[in-house]
């Protein structure tokens, strides 16, 4: 039988026999011990825990992120920029997001046609040049902008 270190070549993605981990045993002995926990697990158990909060003079127990996002809310609710936008990446983050038991604001024919008579409106103030009118010089002989 040949000496097998005379055919092994040591190079890449092959490393000499004897630094090798030696057969049946773990090659990170003190690695992440059973029962420890990662960030999302210790964030979530934290989230849940239960805090009593006083509202409109009543005393609820409600969940750490229950509260949060009641703060949240009302803060959105007070004006606050920042809140607002927090808010609505948590909206837009959820993706499926409907409110139950709050009636479709454009539930009857007649509210349809009353926001779409707004929205020409607006429209027309923005512009407010009619389709009849002709063209007419830019003082200063100035070129005309036309809206795209």
């Amino acid at each position: 039988m040949a000496d097998y270190s005379e055919t092994y070549t040591v190079g890449f993605k092959k490393p000499p026999k004897h630094t090798r981990f030696a057969k049946g045993q773990s090659g990170n002995l003190r690695g992440r011990p059973k029962g420890s926990q990662n960030l999302a697990t210790i964030l979530e158990k934290a989230c849940r825990e239960r805090i009593r909060v006083t509202i409109n003079g009543k005393i609820r127990s409600l969940s750490k992120f229950e509260a949060a996002m009641l703060q949240l809310v009302n803060k959105a609710a007070a004006g606050d920029l920042k809140a607002t936008n927090a808010l609505f990446s948590w909206i837009t983050g959820l993706g499926n997001f409907e409110q139950t038991g709050v009636a479709n604001p454009l539930a009857r024919e007649s509210d349809a046609l009353v926001m779409a008579s707004i929205i020409r409106r607006i429209r027309e103030s923005e512009n407010p040049r009619s389709e009849t009118e002709p063209d007419q010089a830019a003082p200063d002989g100035l070129a005309k902008l036309e809206p795209a």
